[in-house]
């Protein structure tokens, strides 16, 4: 039988090596890798120089050769224990290392090459250095907390092991290449088994490098799947609509932005855009979103009218961008419903309004009253300096009118929180409970059928209850019962009533009782209970029969009214 010897057993040594750096450099351009992975490659045509000027000393300069090549072996070990410090902990072996280790390895091997020639000498050194190496390089791999390459750092570092134990093993039997042609079954093993090792340590680092690419991926596809369901959830339950336009066409909305266009999502995917704007708005809104997309800037938020699905219109902020989606340009826009803020809008317009105008009123009375006090004093004056004349009518009629300057002032404090904080919505029931909690009304009996209605009014709605309350105390002589209920109208507003079984308003004083001058003299506040529910558009009249008791009708318009608990962004329908 053919047994190879020493020189063919280097050539398949040094051929395997040049395989295995043709290898790791493709893996290395294609696929992932990580810090130490250029060193280990590197390492492997330097131990093919190694291995190669072994195979040819015997030709060349043998002193020479040998000592390079024993320092260019421990160079390789050194190598890949850089390799695998900067795999496990990210760091670089100190150069100082670099070069103490081989200084000292050139030093001794000068010595055991020239000086003292001895194969045996040069063996234990490098199994004795080998074995330096090699213990550092397993602690790394065994001390590394990356429990996903935990079995394969193991047996890279079983494996490191067995090269070292070859080489002392090698280093106690004594034995050496010599150079002659063939080799014995001892050594014929030791260069297979060192063969095998190689490509098994090189093939196991590899693996190390794709075991935790693959822990990367897992986990970065894992990271994936929680960041598509935290955007999912955050998009589900924004407190905007969020809606994808794409040539023109709803390509995808959250529910916020179905409920805002009136329906389900499934009812408004794959329909023009446009076809939600009114038509006079519809050229501005297509302009503004084609010169987006052409790169022109463009305001990213203004203010329009959508039209929902049952065609009442919408009043709309739109926060528009501009995003890829399946690689075209696509228009992603935020839609905030802005009817609340509208309606608070011109609930403190008209609450300014209202106020100025009282406070004008109030101003320009005052000031008339007040030179008519002026009048009267003169007259007095002049009526104190006349012998026998009486001051008493005139003083009478001042105090007259110091009596009407008070109810002016009076007035004026009533209405002087008028449009100080912005409309809300608020509950019927928990508003009219709070008012009758201010006033001796134990004696009267209530009924509340309200349910959980609410309605969107001035914050000053539960004054509105109490004014109406204190008019059942003081007018309605003989009320034993207070009433509050609704009904909704065919025109989608609603009616509240607010009943007494008292003595009832005579029908003359149906709409006077309502007017600033009533409110003076009879202290009902009826023109202040109407002034803050105009604020939000809601009327009051009063429409009970005399003598069978007071109904006062509050005509609540459409969308200012629900039945349902208040949340923080919920808009006027």
């Amino acid at each position: 039988m053919w047994t190879p010897d020493l020189r063919t057993l280097f050539l398949t040594l040094i051929l395997t090596d040049v395989v295995l750096t043709l290898i790791l450099f493709l893996y290395w351009r294609k696929y992932r890798t990580y810090y130490g992975y250029k060193i280990w490659l590197i390492s492997l045509p330097v131990y093919c120089c190694s291995m190669t000027l072994i195979l040819f000393r015997d030709l060349l300069l043998t002193d020479l050769f040998t000592f390079v090549a024993n320092v260019l072996f421990i160079l390789v070990y050194l190598m890949r224990l850089d390799s695998i410090q900067r795999f496990v902990r990210s760091k670089a072996l100190d150069p100082a290392i670099y070069l103490i280790t081989l200084a000292v390895t050139a030093g001794v091997f000068a010595y055991f090459t020239y000086w003292v020639n001895s194969v045996a000498f040069r063996g234990a050194f490098l199994a004795t250095a080998l074995t330096a190496i090699v213990i550092i390089t397993c602690f790394l791999l065994i001390r590394s907390e990356e429990t996903e390459t935990r079995s394969i750092r193991l047996a890279l570092a079983g494996i490191i092991a067995g090269v070292a134990g070859l080489y002392i093993i090698r280093a106690i039997t004594g034995f050496g290449v010599t150079g002659v042609e063939t080799a014995d079954e001892f050594i014929l093993v030791y260069y297979y088994a060192l063969i095998l090792s190689d490509i098994t340590v090189t093939g196991l680092f590899v693996v190390l490098n794709m075991a935790r690419h693959q822990a990367e991926l897992e986990q970065s596809e894992q990271l994936a799947r929680e960041n598509e369901e935290k955007y999912r959830s955050v998009v589900t339950w924004a407190k905007d609509g969020i809606v994808l336009v794409q040539d023109h066409v709803l390509k995808f909305m959250n529910p916020k932005a179905a409920a805002i266009f009136g329906g389900e999502m499934t009812d408004f995917l794959g329909r023009p855009f446009l076809s939600f704007i009114p038509p006079h708005e519809q050229d501005s809104v297509r302009e503004t979103y084609c010169s987006r997309l052409s790169g022109e800037r463009t305001p990213d938020v203004y203010e329009t009218v959508i039209v929902d699905r049952s065609g009442t219109p919408v009043d709309v902020e739109l926060n528009t961008g501009i995003i890829e989606l399946d690689g075209k340009p696509a228009g992603l826009i935020f839609i905030r419903d802005i009817r609340e803020r509208r309606r608070s809008q011109k609930a403190l317009e008209q609450a300014q309004k209202k106020l100025a105008l009282l406070n004008d009123i109030t101003f320009n009375e005052i000031r008339r009253d007040m030179f008519t006090l002026t009048g009267y004093q003169i007259l007095i004056r002049k009526a104190l300096d006349e012998p026998g004349a009486s001051a008493r009518p005139l003083l009478e009629k001042e105090n007259a009118v110091v009596q009407k300057i008070n109810e002016a002032l009076t007035f004026a404090q009533a209405y002087q929180d008028l449009g100080l904080r912005p409309a809300r919505w608020q509950s019927v029931r928990h508003a009219f409970l709070l008012a009758i909690s201010h006033l001796d009304a134990l004696h009267l009996n209530r009924t509340i059928a309200t349910g959980d209605l609410e309605i969107f009014a001035d914050p000053l709605l539960e004054r509105v209850f109490q004014i109406l309350a204190e008019n059942v105390l003081v007018h309605g002589k003989t009320a034993t019962t207070i009433t509050i209920s609704q009904r909704e109208e065919p025109d989608g507003s609603l009616i509240l009533f607010f009943e007494d079984d008292g003595a009832g308003i005579p029908g003359e004083m149906k709409e006077e009782i309502f007017q600033p001058a009533f409110q003076k003299t009879r202290s009902t506040g009826l023109f202040l209970a109407r002034e803050i529910l105009e604020i939000t558009e809601i009327a009051i009249r009063e429409t009970g029969v005399p003598t069978r008791g007071a109904r006062f009708e509050l005509h609540v318009p459409k969308g200012t009214f629900r039945y349902r608990a208040p949340q923080i962004d919920d808009k006027p329908t």
